[in-house]
């Protein structure tokens, strides 16, 4: 599968397989068809990068973008225009659905914060969360009523939902709650790693326990979800000579661990790529 542009991002859907979505700097979206390798549709809304996409898994025919354009954008696969855009007004990095739920989107932004909606009503936001000093990469959910975010302030947070605030019967958001600091909170903050300048990475494996970021020093670092310290930090190494196929001996100090994903179907195996384009996996033993 050629694209035209770099892609920043991949999500496959969780009800047709063969199906993939990715973004690209040029903003638009593609819709693959990852067995014969040909695209499907292409989704040309966004006036800049895209940075990330993501299908929804309670409704599969609905996915998310966002954009440097400022928007998000919720999309339904069989329609090539989106049925929602939300401007922020500052540049969008990461965006995710709830996997439990297909109306709740959370995404990251440029100016600090971390945005929370209801798409039912999106005219503004259920929760803007502070707490991060930089711009946030990425956004993950951990379970129904977790999420993950990290920054290039090196840091990475565990928030937790305010069960009370969501009403579990219909799936809505209370925006009623009387008290608004409460709705959602931060439950743990993690550091050890190095993140300033890059999207270096961030993973959660199926179980919840375990939460992958990439270092700006070509490490791996693995973080217990109860630990506010990495558990194991994992030398990348550097590629291999083309002759000899024996590591190099010297590293670029520029490496940087790009990309991370636990395995769904093996909670201890990963993989991780670098800013080189080496690609390696490995086993949590």
């Amino acid at each position: 599968m050629i694209c035209n542009s770099k892609i920043s991002c991949l999500s496959y859907s969780n009800e047709k397989q063969n199906y993939l979505l990715s973004s690209d700097y040029e903003g638009i979206i593609t819709l693959w068809d990852s067995e014969v390798g040909e695209a499907i549709s292409t989704f040309k809304e966004h006036e800049k990068r895209a940075w990330c996409v993501d299908y929804c898994t309670k409704n599969p025919t609905l996915f998310a973008s966002c954009s440097d354009d400022t928007t998000v954008k919720i999309w339904n696969e069989n329609v090539p225009y989106s049925a929602l855009t939300i401007d922020s007004r500052a540049n969008i990095c990461s965006v995710a659905f709830n996997p439990y739920n297909e109306y709740e989107v959370v995404f990251g932004s440029a100016d600090h914060n971390i945005y929370y909606y209801d798409i039912r009503n999106a005219k503004s936001a259920w929760k803007c969360i502070k707490g991060h000093k930089k711009a946030i990469s990425y956004v993950k959910f951990r379970n129904r009523f977790e999420f993950v975010s990290a920054s290039t302030d090196n840091t990475l947070k565990l928030w937790s939902i305010n069960p009370q605030s969501i009403d579990i019967s219909s799936n809505n958001i209370n925006n009623n709650n009387n008290n608004n600091n409460e709705m959602v909170q931060l439950i743990r903050s993690f550091s050890g790693h190095l993140n300033e300048r890059n999207f270096a990475g961030l993973s959660i494996n199926k179980d919840g326990d375990f939460i992958l970021c990439g270092s700006e020093t070509n490490e791996i670092y693995t973080y217990y979800s109860e630990s506010e310290k990495p558990i194991i930090v994992q030398k990348f190494g550097n590629m291999k000579d083309n002759v000899t196929g024996n590591e190099r001996d010297y590293c670029d100090v520029n490496q940087f661990i790009s990309s991370l994903s636990w395995k769904n179907t093996s909670p201890n195996v990963l993989l991780a790529a670098n800013s080189e384009g080496c690609v390696k996996v490995y086993e949590l033993i």
